[in-house]
């Protein structure tokens, strides 16, 4: 047991699969239940009295291992918090992570202090359970050709799609490179290296464990100049050597934090992607990675488009027809109409 000011935070092992921490917080008491891995599976709130105690007392007593805690959701009906009771978890939480510790009564500093900090954590975990919650409700538009910006733009006011797009993605990686480094004429391979130490980190914040090496083979001994050089390297260099799926994550991790920043809890979580057509199939087997048991992932070519087996082929980005496609996705993912069915407006 370790004392923070006036919060008093329990932790203890049920076994090598299960823990159990247990937060004071002025007038009620939290118990955390986290399996596997450090999956939380339940938050539960008692009232800081005695028979508060005494209920999470006899709670706890029912979970002495990884064994129970199966049967007890099994009966509850499912091993994690619904979308919706982490929403609720995410606002509770973000109500102290975001406190102003400093105001009030000096004598009880370091308790609001603790309980900021314990909060904020709590937001991490949240955020985690958070998005494997989205991934299962997931619909991915994968949009190309001369019409997708308008396309997207369009999709976003009507429908509330969360917006991204590749391109974000590549000058994200941009801003990685020191501006310094290019301002005069420098090797690709030179760049190649910085990219490579910096996607380190980001390949580490994506959940990526393991990814191609970022070499500097024959084909890129040429020189870069601008920022807009940089660009275009590493575009080549996530294509061709990191592969386009890694942009998948990294768009998906991109309207994720939209969505929880908005304690977004619908039924389906719409994104809209822009994305050039070379690299639409990558995507797609990225987005699917996501959500292996019933992936939402669609293509659209608006426009002039080189795309071939879009799932949809539309001619301009008008509103009306933006509508009525976004109409024919939601049939189509509704069951009223056949998956992946390819229509020619």
């Amino acid at each position: 047991m370790n004392h923070y000011g006036r919060i008093l935070v329990a932790e203890s092992n049920i076994d090598q699969d299960t823990k159990n921490r247990v937060y004071s917080c002025e007038d009620y008491l939290v118990c955390e239940i986290e399996y596997k891995g450090g999956r939380l599976v339940i938050s539960k709130n008692y009232q800081n009295t005695h028979a508060g105690k005494k209920e999470m007392k006899s709670f706890l007593t029912t979970i002495k291992s990884g064994e129970d805690v199966e049967k007890y959701f099994k009966i509850k009906g499912g091993l994690k918090m619904s979308l919706d009771t982490t929403v609720e978890e995410m606002k509770k939480a973000s109500k102290f992570a975001t406190e102003n510790v400093e105001g009030g009564n000096p004598s009880t500093q370091a308790g609001r202090a603790a309980r900021k900090k314990s909060s904020q954590e709590r937001l991490k975990q949240l955020y985690v359970q958070y998005k494997e919650q989205l991934k299962e409700r997931a619909l991915f538009v994968l949009v190309t050709g001369t019409g997708a910006k308008e396309f997207s733009a369009i999709s976003t006011e009507e429908a509330s799609f969360y917006e991204t797009s590749t391109e974000s993605f590549y000058e994200f990686l941009t801003d990685k490179i020191d501006a310094r480094l290019y301002k005069n004429p420098i090797k690709a391979s030179y760049v190649m290296d910085a990219l490579s130490r910096h996607f380190e980190e980001v390949a580490k914040d994506l959940g990526i464990s393991s990814y191609n090496q970022i070499i500097a083979t024959h084909k890129y001994s040429f020189i870069v100049k601008t920022r807009d050089g940089v660009l275009l390297l590493i575009k080549k260099v996530v294509n061709e050597i990191l592969g386009a799926e890694v942009a998948a994550l990294y768009a998906f991790e991109f309207v994720a934090k939209k969505a929880f920043e908005e304690n977004f809890n619908g039924p389906i979580f719409p994104v809209m992607v822009e994305t050039g057509s070379d690299t639409v199939n990558d995507l797609v087997k990225g987005f699917m990675i996501l959500n292996k048991k019933s992936p939402k992932v669609f293509t659209v070519a608006v426009g002039e488009s080189d795309l071939v087996g879009a799932t949809y082929k539309v001619k301009d980005s008008e509103k009306k027809t933006v509508i009525e496609t976004l109409n024919k996705i939601k049939k189509t993912i509704m069951g009223k109409a056949p998956k992946g069915k390819k229509t020619d407006e």
